[in-house]
Formats: C-alpha cells, structure tokens, sequence
C-alpha cells in the first residue's frame, strides 16, 4: 500500500471525529485477527480477501499517529485540540491493504466509530467541510448518497473523486448510525478498481 494515501486516510478519519459528542451508550471494540476483524457490537465479520493485509493494532497506531501530524501541518495552532478531541470520541478498528508489490491504485480499507449526536447525511456535510479544508487546492466532486449493505449494517454511500491533475483518487465512505455512534469505511483505490472495491466490500458479512 502507499504509505501516503494511508497517512492521510488516517488523517481523514482524525478530521471525521470533529463532530457533536454524543451520551454514553453500551459499545465495545471489535477484535482483530490475523486475516480479519470482527465486532459483536456492529454485526459483522471481515475476513481477508486473498493477498490483503490486516493491519495488527501497532501497526494501526503507527498510521493514526503519522495522520495525527498531517493534521497537525493542516490545522496549524488548532490541530493539537483537533487531536485531543479525537482520541476522546473516536475508535479505530481496522485498516486492511495489499502489499505495495501488488499493484498501484488497488483499494485499502479503514473502519472507525465515532460518538456522535449526528445523522449520517449531516455527519457527511462535516465531512465533505473538512476535506476542503484538508484538500485545500484539489478539486473534489462528490456523487449523490446510494443505499448499501456491509455485512449486517445499512449504509450510505458516497463517493469522492479528487483531481491531482495527473492522476486521480477515489474515496467511498460507507456510514451507518447504530446506538450514538457513526460507524464508518473508508475505501480509497484509483478509477478503474471498482470491481476490487466490490470483492472487498463483499468480504464483509454478518456476525
């Protein structure tokens, strides 16, 4: 996987956690394994297609805290509060991608829950805020919200398509409101990898 896109990935979810606190409600962490992750709480399992990597929980932390400086570069004074504010509201559960050798542009996944007083289409709103503050010079365009399923859940679906010019990167957020948390997924993967979006996506099933 490109380190790059993985960083700001986690830095997109750091962003994502600015957002209404919610009240307490009965959650617990999902459990990563070897070639998967699963979580009682959301209704799912996830097992690796083959060749995918399941990041382990350093590895996992490693990425939050290199997305954490990104933040910090693009938010300057108040990045730090940013920061602080995230690690309060927001659980990251699972990174998986395929090796760099692998090929470029194949999609790597993120998944977090975050507590919050939002509905997923206003939670989108703050999220397509924060990638321009984020993306500041990119242009982005974003489609229209379509219903899809990720194991048990029921999600929208957006995505955003940035312009770097000489080459563009896709990015599907798939948001679901369960309890007082946003559960989210983040697929980023270049045009033309839709199809591997898919058998990822589909690797997801009920708990």
């Amino acid at each position: 996987m490109n380190k790059r896109i993985g960083v700001v990935v986690l830095a997109i979810l750091t962003l994502l956690s600015v957002t209404a606190c919610g009240g307490s409600a009965k959650y617990s962490k999902g459990t990563l394994t070897d070639t998967g992750f699963e979580s009682e709480w959301m209704g799912i399992r996830f097992n690796a297609p083959e060749g995918y990597v399941v990041a382990t929980q350093e590895e996992l932390d490693s990425f939050i805290s290199a997305g954490q400086d990104y933040v910090e570069a693009a938010y300057e004074e108040n990045g730090k509060k940013v920061i602080d504010y995230t690690e309060l509201t927001t659980v990251y559960e699972l990174m998986t991608y395929l090796p760099d050798d692998n090929g470029a542009g194949d999609p790597n996944l993120s998944l977090a829950a975050e507590k919050t007083t939002l509905s997923t289409d206003k939670y989108m709103e703050a999220v397509q805020s924060q990638m321009e503050t984020l993306f500041s010079g990119v242009p982005i365009t974003w489609t229209d919200a379509e219903s899809a399923k990720v194991g048990s859940l029921d999600c929208d679906k957006y995505t955003a398509t940035m312009d770097y010019g000489v080459a563009k990167m896709n990015q599907s957020y798939y948001i679901a409101k369960k309890d007082n948390r946003v559960i989210y997924f983040i697929v980023s993967y270049t045009p033309g990898h839709e199809e591997d979006v898919d058998t990822l996506m589909g690797a997801f099933e009920p708990y």
